[in-house]
């Protein structure tokens, strides 16, 4: 029973905002990127359900003969952008480290993905 394995690749990185923190004044940059999931495991990245119920999304691998449900991932309804669809939550983590790789600056988690299958095998 193959799984995915989702390999991250940032394709643009930007400063998003420039804010002053609300408490002790200093100045705040949001650091922004875009990028592509690649799945380079044995199994398909394969969800199954209703995203707009609790628990409602299953994560599934196919054996050769069965489906079998192996997880429960996060997914969320957006509508903020206008177009309605669906994001995987907490999909990859990230961190920001300094220019001599010696230090962590920051760790954060992408909000979300929003899925599209540009290369479906059958």
């Amino acid at each position: 029973m193959g799984l995915p394995d989702l390999v991250s690749d940032p394709l643009f990185i930007w400063i998003e905002q420039v804010r002053t923190h609300p408490v002790d004044g200093r100045i705040m940059r949001t650091l922004a990127f875009d990028g592509i999931l690649h799945n380079i495991g044995a199994g398909a990245l394969d969800l199954a359900g209703n995203p707009q119920i609790e628990g409602g999304v299953k994560q599934r691998v196919f054996d050769g003969e069965e489906w079998h449900n192996v997880g429960e991932p996060r997914v969320e309804f957006e509508t903020d952008d206008g177009h309605n669809h669906f994001h995987l939550m907490n999909a990859a983590a990230y961190t920001l480290w300094n220019e001599g790789q010696t230090e962590q600056v920051e760790i954060g988690d992408k909000v979300g993905f929003c899925l599209l299958d540009t290369m479906q095998t059958s």
